[in-house]
């Protein structure tokens, strides 16, 4: 078909890519050794970490298979059917692009696409000053909704370990569950 593997986010996508290479994506909740193991029963090569991991939980998910991290990305804070933009817009006609501004002020990007809809942190998560953060051998960058130019910078400054040129946060890297 073309593709080098797919991606599984659910339990479900593993029968729906059956004889082609799959990574668990972080929509597994990988947060422990027996998901990864459960990942690799399924016929996982490899696994992305529930980013709400800590650093030092997420250390401890090898060596069964390859463990992978987000490095850079705005996080989908929720996903849904039903449309939240929906009370101020109709689906006719939508862009696709919306966003939800909370109480404070700050502007959350909503992406709609296939039926269903994501709303994102409007602050990217950033690890690209700390490489030595993450023990893991992989480190994914998640572009959502940069340009390719914003994606080019983003990367130019993930690869030089250069701290970030706005917002970031660590997500839950350095504060997350144990």
């Amino acid at each position: 078909m073309g593709f080098a593997g797919f991606e599984a986010h659910n339990i479900a996508h593993f029968s729906l890519c059956a004889g082609a290479p799959v990574w668990g994506g972080f929509g597994l909740n990988i947060t422990n050794c027996l998901s990864v193991e459960r990942a690799a029963a399924l016929g996982a090569q490899g696994v992305t970490a529930l980013p709400e991991l800590s650093a030092a939980r997420l250390a401890l998910l090898g060596p069964r298979l390859p463990v992978a991290a987000i490095g850079y990305g705005h996080l989908p804070l929720m996903i849904s059917r039903a449309c939240p933009l929906q009370n101020v817009r109709s689906c006719a006609g939508c862009s696709k692009k919306g966003t939800l501004t909370d109480r404070k002020g700050r502007k959350f990007p909503v992406r709609c696409g296939l039926g269903v809809r994501t709303v994102y942190n409007p602050v990217p998560l950033y690890m690209g000053d700390k490489p030595d953060a993450l023990a893991c051998q992989r480190e994914i960058l998640y572009f959502t909704m940069e340009s390719p130019v914003r994606a080019a910078k983003v990367l130019e400054m993930y690869l030089g370990n250069a701290p970030f040129d706005g917002e970031l946060t660590r997500g839950l890297y350095f504060k997350g569950a144990e």
